[in-house]
Formats: C-alpha cells, sequence, structure tokens
C-alpha cells in the first residue's frame, strides 16, 4: 500500500531507482510506529513487499513525518539505523531525494497548460520549498508537544527511557544480592 507512492516517485526520477537496484536483492524495513513499511529492493530498483528479516532498519518517530517530508535537514539526525549502516545510509539519501513532478501527474490529468497553471499557483500560494507548510507542520508539531500533548517530546522520551534502564539495573542489583543471600542461608543451615 505504502509502496506504491514510493515507487511511483522512484518511476520519475530513474537515477533514484538506479541507486536502489545496485541494493538488489537487499530487505530494508522502515518504521515509524504504527507505520510500518518492509520491503525488498528488485533488479530495477522496484520496491516489493516482503515478511523476510530486514538487513537495515530505519527507524524514528512517528511525529517526525511531517518535518521529513517537507525535507527539515534537522529531523533526519533523528532517524536511527539498525543493521547494515551503510545500506541504511543509501537508502535513507535515496528517500530523501525523492521529489513529486507534481505538473507531470496533474498533465495527464487536466492537459499539460492547466497543469503548469495549477502547481504555479500551488507555488505562489505556499511557496516553492514549502514554507507555509513547513511552518504548519512545525506549529501542529508544538501544539501536540506542549499545548495537547499527544505525542510525547524527545527529551521526556529520553528521561523515560534512563529511568526504566534505571529501574531495571537496580532489579538486577536486588536480584543478585537476594541470590546470595539465598546462597549464605543454605551455606550456614
Amino acid at each position: 500500500m505504502l509502496l506504491a507512492p514510493l515507487n511511483h516517485l522512484l518511476a520519475q526520477q530513474s537515477s533514484l531507482r538506479a541507486q536502489m537496484a545496485m541494493h538488489a536483492g537487499k530487505v530494508v524495513a522502515i518504521m515509524a510506529l504504527p507505520l510500518q513499511i518492509c520491503f525488498l529492493v528488485s533488479e530495477d530498483g522496484v520496491l516489493q513487499a516482503t515478511d523476510a528479516e530486514p538487513d537495515t532498519t530505519l527507524q524514528f518517530h512517528f511525529s517526525l513525518l511531517p518535518r521529513l517530508a517537507l525535507k527539515d535537514e534537522a529531523a533526519y539526525r533523528d532517524i536511527a539505523i539498525e543493521g547494515d549502516a551503510t545500506l541504511g545510509a543509501e537508502v535513507g539519501k535515496v528517500l530523501k531525494a525523492l521529489r513529486w513532478d507534481a505538473e507531470e501527474d496533474l498533465s495527464r490529468l487536466v492537459g499539460d497548460v492547466l497543469a503548469h497553471r495549477i502547481t504555479q499557483l500551488g507555488a505562489d500560494l505556499f511557496g516553492t520549498r514549502g514554507e507555509f507548510a513547513s511552518r504548519l507542520a512545525k506549529q501542529y508539531t508544538e501544539h501536540w508537544t506542549e499545548d495537547a500533548p499527544l505525542l510525547a517530546k524527545p527529551d521526556d522520551i529520553a528521561d523515560f527511557l534512563s529511568k526504566v534502564d534505571q529501574l531495571r539495573d537496580d532489579v538486577e542489583r536486588a536480584e543478585k544480592r537476594l541470590s546470595r543471600l539465598a546462597m549464605d542461608l543454605k551455606q550456614s543451615s
């Protein structure tokens, strides 16, 4: 389902599809829970759904999706790569370089002239680099993390995970102490 748009964008940019083809036979997973896609790279660079074990996994928080879609450079630093780091970095570069040729797609529906005018109007309204959409995405992200906390802040998540790790370590130490006490009791009786 999610691979069709990616394959469409790759079809519009043959050089990027050729870069993907260099990794034919490799399996890549992209995880932004609850969104998960796993695909096999075919010999022609087309992505095919698979349930195979991934060679690399690109994992990030779901809240990064709007920023990634808008090519926010800072958002790319929050992507964790597991497994084959080289493959993950290469796939990340290809996905980052994907661009939608909206005018080409619109021209099939409404003709070249009208498609050009529509895309020009869109650029005039929203800016060629999507400044309007970028500001809107940042405002919603801030709203969801500050005003109506639907999303957790990265610092809060890191703090929570640190506390979970500390608790786990404390429990392990307590278990070792109890084991030593139990052994001491057996030896003394």
